[in-house]
C-alpha cells in the first residue's frame, strides 16, 4: 500500500510540475542552453517528489529529508535502494521530458541502462516486491522505446534485445507479458536487428513440442510480438526490406505446422496464440498493394506465395465458420445440463471459464474472417479451375456474405472486395452473381462491383455494363438502386454517346415500386436513345438474363426492354426476295419464348414488347412472316 501511494504521490506531483514547465517551454527556446535549464528544472522538481515521498513514508522532518540523495547520486548509485528509487523517478522525468531528443532523455537512458541487468537479476531471482511490476515494466519499455533515439547503432539495440529476450521465457506470465510489450513496441528502424535476435529463440521455441505448456506460452510471447511488429510497423518499410517479409512468413509457416499438430486443442492459450496469428496475417497482406494499383505488380511477388495462400485459407476457413460457433454453444449447454442433474449448484469457475472460451472462440472467428479477406489480396491461387465460381473461394463468400450476422456478412463484403480487386480481368463470374437469386448475395455483389468498376474502370462488355445497370435501377434495396444510378451516370462519361443525353436525375429514394420502376424505365429510355446501335446486342444480354430471372422480376424486365425494341430494324437485313436476314431472328425468338412463358401472367407487358418491336412499319412483315 505504501509503494502505491509513493507512486500516486510521485505521479500527481509530476502532472503538476509538467504543466508549470510547458509553460515556459517558449521562452526557453530562446536560450542557447534551454536543454541543460530544462534538465536542471526536472531534476529539482523530482527532488521535491523524493522528500515528499520520503516524508509520507517515514513521517520524518525537514532536515531528515535534506539528508537523502540527489536524483544524480541515485541515478550513479550502486546499491539496490538506489537503483529502486531511481527506477520510481523515472517515470516523473518522462513525464516532465516534452522535447524527445532533450538531454533529459538521454540523461535517464544513459544511467538507466545502467540498471537493467540489476533489474533483471531481481526478476529472475524473484527479489521483488509485486507492486513494482507495473514500475519495471515502464521502466523497461522505456529503455526499449529510447534505444533507437539515443543509439541508433544496431549494436546497441542487439545487446539490450539480448538481455531482454529472457524474460519471455520466465515462468510469471506478468514478467513474460513486459518482456513481450517491450520488444514489440520497439521503433521500426530496429525490426531487423530484433528479429536477428529473435530467430535463436524462434528456432529453440519449435523445438520443444514435447513439452507442450513450455511451448506454446513461449509460441504465444513470440506471436504477441510479431502481432505488434505486423501493426505498427510502416507499409513501407515492409515493401522496402525483402528480409522482413521473408522472416514474418517464415514465423506463419511454421506457426501454422504447429497448429496443424494441434488443430484440436482448444485451451484458452491456444486460441489466443490462433487470434495472434490471423492478425499478423491480416495485417502482412493489408499493407500490400492490390496487385490492380499498379501496373508493375501484376506479374510481381505476391506479399504471401499463392501456395502458402491457398494453405491458409483451408486452415482458416474452419476457425471462421458459423457452424462452430454454435456447436461449441450447444455442447457446453448438453454438458451443463447433463452436470446440473448431478450437481445442484455448479462451481462458478467452469461458468467463468466455459464463458471465456466461448468470448476467445468468437474473437478467432472474426479475427479468421478479417484475415481471409486479406488472403485474398492477389491473383487467384486456384488454378485447376475452369471457372471462378466453381472454386472454393466463391462457395465461401457466398455463404458469408449471406450470413445473418451482421458482422459476418460486412467481412464477407471486404472480402469480395479484396478478391475482385486483383482478379477483375474476367469479370463474367462476378457479374453472374449479381443476377443471383438470393436477394442478398446479388445485392453484395453487385454493390461491391460498382464500388470496384468506379474506381479502377476495368473492362466490362457495353451490353452487359448498360443492362447490369438498367436491371438494378429496379431494385428493392435502396443501396443497389443508388450504385446503379452512380454507375449509368459514369457510362457516358467513359462510353461517348451517339446522341445527345440529358443529365441522369432520378427519383431512387422512395419506397414505393411505382416511384423507382419508373426511374428505371426513363433511364433505359435515355440510354437506348444515346445508344441506338447496342441494340441488338442489349437484346441478346437481355434474353440470356430473362430465362434465370425470378418470375416477380419479369414483368419490369419486360417494361424496360421497349425502349431498344424500338430501336431495331427487321427490314435492313432483308434479301431481295423479303426473307429476313438470320441475325436478326433472335429478337422475335426471345419475344416468342417470352409470350408462351409469361403471356398469361403478364399480358401487358408481352403485348407492350410486340408492339415496341413492330414500332418501325417496315418491321411490321417480318414479324408476320415469323409468326405465321
Amino acid at each position: 500500500n505504501n509503494n502505491n501511494n509513493n507512486n500516486n504521490t510521485t505521479t500527481n506531483t509530476a502532472t503538476n510540475s509538467n504543466s508549470n514547465a510547458n509553460a515556459n517551454l517558449g521562452s526557453a527556446n530562446h536560450n542557447n542552453r534551454w536543454p541543460d535549464i530544462r534538465l536542471q528544472e526536472i531534476i529539482n522538481a523530482i527532488e521535491n517528489d523524493i522528500k515528499q515521498r520520503y516524508r509520507h513514508q517515514y513521517l520524518v522532518g525537514a532536515a531528515a529529508a535534506c539528508e537523502m540523495k540527489s536524483v544524480y547520486e541515485l541515478a550513479k548509485g550502486e546499491c539496490s535502494e538506489d537503483q529502486l528509487e531511481w527506477t520510481m523517478c523515472l517515470g516523473a522525468i518522462l513525464q516532465k521530458a516534452v522535447p524527445k531528443r532533450c538531454r533529459c532523455i538521454k540523461f535517464a537512458y544513459d544511467n538507466g541502462k545502467m540498471h537493467v541487468d540489476q533489474v533483471l537479476k531481481c526478476i529472475n531471482n524473484n527479489e521483488f516486491d509485486e507492486n513494482m511490476i507495473g514500475i519495471w515494466t515502464n521502466f523497461v519499455l522505456f529503455i526499449t522505446l529510447c534505444v533507437a533515439i539515443i543509439d541508433p547503432i544496431p549494436a546497441a539495440a542487439e545487446e539490450l534485445f539480448q538481455r531482454l529476450i529472457p524474460l519471455l521465457s520466465m515462468d510469471r506470465p506478468d514478467i513474460q507479458f513486459m518482456g513481450a510489450l517491450a520488444l514489440g513496441k520497439i521503433d521500426p528502424t530496429m525490426i531487423l536487428t530484433l528479429m536477428k535476435c529473435l530467430e535463436s529463440i524462434q528456432h529453440s521455441v519449435f523445438s520443444l513440442r514435447k513439452k507442450p505448456k513450455h511451448f506454446i506460452r513461449l509460441l504465444q510471447n513470440l506471436a504477441y510480438i510479431y502481432r505488434f511488429l505486423a501493426e505498427d510497423v510502416d507499409k513501407s518499410t515492409i515493401l522496402q526490406s525483402e528480409t522482413i517479409r521473408e522472416r514474418m512468413i517464415s514465423f506463419v509457416e511454421k506457426t501454422m505446422k504447429f497448429m496443424e499438430e494441434f488443430r484440436a486443442n482448444l485451451r484458452s492459450d491456444c486460441l489466443t496464440i490462433r487470434i495472434h496469428f490471423c492478425i499478423i496475417v491480416r495485417n502482412l497482406l493489408e499493407k500490400w498493394p492490390t496487385i490492380s494499383s499498379s501496373q508493375n505488380t501484376k506479374d510481381g511477388l505476391d506479399p504471401i506465395p499463392a501456395r502458402l495462400r491457398r494453405r491458409l485459407f483451408d486452415f482458416m476457413i474452419s476457425w471462421s465458420g458459423q457452424n462452430q460457433r454454435k456447436q461449441n454453444c450447444m455442447h457446453y449447454m448438453h454438458s451443463h445440463t447433463a452436470k446440473s442433474l448431478m450437481i445442484t449448484r455448479p462451481l462458478q469457475s467452469e461458468k467463468s471459464n466455459a464463458n471465456l472460451l466461448q468470448i476467445n472462440q468468437e474473437k478467432l472467428e472474426f479475427s479468421a474472417l478479417a484475415a481471409i479477406a486479406s488472403l485474398l489480396r492477389g491473383q487467384s491461387f486456384e488454378l485447376d479451375i475452369s471457372s471462378l465460381r466453381d472454386g472454393v473461394v466463391f462457395k465461401w463468400i457466398r455463404t458469408v456474405v449471406a450470413s445473418d450476422d451482421p458482422q459476418v456478412a460486412m467481412l464477407g463484403s471486404l472480402a469480395l472486395q479484396s478478391y475482385l480487386s486483383c482478379n477483375y480481368d474476367e469479370p463474367d463470374d462476378f457479374i453472374e452473381e449479381c443476377y443471383n437469386n438470393n436477394h442478398i448475395i446479388s445485392k453484395t455483389f453487385f454493390i461491391v462491383l460498382c464500388q470496384v468498376w468506379l474506381s479502377e474502370h476495368f473492362n466490362i462488355p457495353k451490353p452487359v455494363l448498360f443492362h447490369l445497370a438498367i436491371y438494378k435501377m429496379g431494385d428493392i434495396s435502396m443501396r443497389v438502386r443508388s450504385a446503379a444510378l452512380k454507375m449509368g451516370k459514369e457510362i457516358p462519361c467513359l462510353i461517348a454517346p451517339e446522341q445527345t443525353i440529358q443529365p441522369l436525375h432520378f427519383v431512387i429514394s422512395s419506397r414505393l415500386p411505382d416511384s423507382y420502376v419508373l426511374s428505371q424505365e426513363e433511364l433505359s429510355v435515355q440510354l437506348a436513345a444515346a445508344y441506338p446501335s447496342l441494340s441488338a446486342s442489349i437484346i441478346r444480354e437481355f434474353g440470356h438474363r430473362l430465362q434465370d430471372a425470378d418470375i416477380s422480376y419479369v414483368g419490369c424486365m419486360l417494361n424496360y426492354i421497349v425502349p431498344w425494341l424500338k430501336n431495331i430494324d427487321l427490314s435492313s437485313g432483308s434479301s431481295s426476295s423479303g426473307a429476313m436476314a438470320n441475325d436478326m431472328v433472335f429478337v422475335m425468338d426471345i419475344l416468342f419464348r417470352a409470350t408462351v412463358g409469361y403471356g398469361t401472367q403478364y399480358t401487358q407487358q408481352v403485348t407492350n414488347s410486340w408492339l415496341g418491336l413492330t414500332f418501325k412499319n417496315d418491321n411490321i412483315a417480318a414479324v408476320l412472316q415469323y409468326v405465321l
